[in-house]
């Protein structure tokens, strides 16, 4: 799970979920991400086979797939960048970084990124700050962790719901009903704070 707003693509959101495909080197990934999109499609395949290689060079069950691959396509017009993709792979020494392929809300339904190391500043000292890839493992997350975040599927377990609005804050993370699943739901846990009453009742009367 992402777990913050990118801010080169407005698809890729704090909260959005997708599956490390492999680790690469960032010029690996810049010769397949200036790859038009139809291109980057045919390509998934040696993008992963790229990412094996990565790690390990020499693996001779890779080579023979990559080999394939390269019959296959021999007339696609990119099978240049195809190729320097894996000359990169096995050549240099940049390091690994996550490559991700997200869920997303377009026609093509999924989207590749390379997770970079992401500078977080402390909410009281802005002195403060901490590096690391944002990205988390996403089987399964608190409610108070989910709140800010954007998730297009949803199971929500309600069985240690304890404070006012806390249900709201669960429910409300998912961007659609469809893809929202609620288990152990009990009425008598759902509170609502008495200033929030108090505003609501106050706009009835006016």
């Amino acid at each position: 799970m992402n777990i913050v707003n990118s801010i080169t693509d407005s698809h890729i959101v704090n909260g959005s979920i997708g599956i490390v495909i492999g680790f690469t080197s960032l010029t690996v990934w810049s010769v397949f991400n200036n790859l038009p999109e139809y291109a980057q499609i045919q390509a998934e395949r040696l993008l992963a086979l790229a990412c094996e290689l990565s790690v390990q060079p020499k693996d001779s069950k890779n080579s023979q797939l990559i080999d394939q691959f390269f019959a296959v396509n021999k007339n696609n017009p990119h099978i240049h960048s195809f190729k320097k993709m894996i000359q990169f792979a096995q050549s240099s020494k940049d390091d690994l970084l996550p490559v991700v392929k997200f869920t997303v809300n377009t026609p093509e339904r999924y989207k590749f990124v390379q997770i970079e190391p992401h500078t977080f500043a402390h909410e009281s000292n802005d002195k403060l700050v901490r590096k690391q890839l944002p990205i988390i493992l996403s089987w399964a997350l608190s409610i108070h962790k989910s709140q800010g975040q954007t998730l297009s599927r949803v199971k929500v377990d309600l069985t240690r719901v304890f404070e006012r609005g806390q249900i709201y804050v669960a429910l409300s993370r998912c961007v659609d009903s469809n893809n929202l699943e609620i288990v152990n739901f009990d009425e008598r846990k759902v509170k609502v704070h008495e200033d929030v009453v108090k505003f609501y009742h106050q706009l009835t009367t006016l």
